[in-house]
């Protein structure tokens, strides 16, 4: 009788290196685009990323010097949360109004926390808000520069080709598969 388990497990090696198809883009709006036609390709969210053009060799690597697309879906999240902090100011009224009609003595408290909801709600709509012109404009001259790159993961060849195919489709002035391994990153 041996001592190893009758189902040994298997462990996948891990590997540093990213491949992923990058597209240059003109502006903020052909960016949506872009986002919104790889989605509805079969590309997951998690799977673009806005890749620095130029990033410091310390942030050269595959998982830094990059952010998250935001699109009308984030936009639409905000707007929800906003409105839902706004409804659950609106129910902290009704209490208000019903601790009124007991004798007064929880209208203090309930006062603090409908101002508090109201405030949040629309603070967090603001900021973000604001937050997206910021982006929008920053986009804007990462594209005129031609510096803003729109990145989908790929994961085979496959998703390499479709990759290829929807961003050059959406506008991408340049479109090209790029490894990146460590720190180090070379056009395929």
């Amino acid at each position: 009788m041996s001592d190893a388990p009758a189902n040994p497990i298997t462990i996948p090696i891990m590997s540093d290196t990213i491949r992923e198809v990058q597209g240059i883009m003109p502006d903020e709006g052909m960016l949506q685009n872009a986002t919104q036609a790889l989605l509805s390709a079969g590309f997951d969210r998690h799977d673009l990323s806005l890749p620095a053009a130029r990033p410091p060799l310390q942030e050269a690597t595959p998982d830094q010097g990059a952010e998250n697309p935001v699109d009308e879906h984030d936009a639409r999240q905000a707007r929800t949360l906003a409105n839902s902090t706004i409804g659950v100011a609106g129910a902290m009224i009704g209490g208000l109004v019903a601790s009124v009609a007991t004798g007064g003595a929880a209208i203090p408290a309930a006062a603090a926390a409908v101002a508090a909801g109201l405030g949040a709600g629309g603070l967090s709509q603001a900021s973000f808000q604001g937050a997206a012109n910021v982006r929008e404009q920053r986009h804007d001259a990462q594209g005129a520069r031609g510096e803003l790159v729109l990145a989908a993961l790929a994961r085979d060849a496959e998703r390499e080709a479709l990759a290829t195919k929807v961003l050059t489709e959406a506008g991408a002035t340049r479109v090209e598969t790029v490894e990146k391994t460590g720190n180090l990153t070379r056009i395929a």
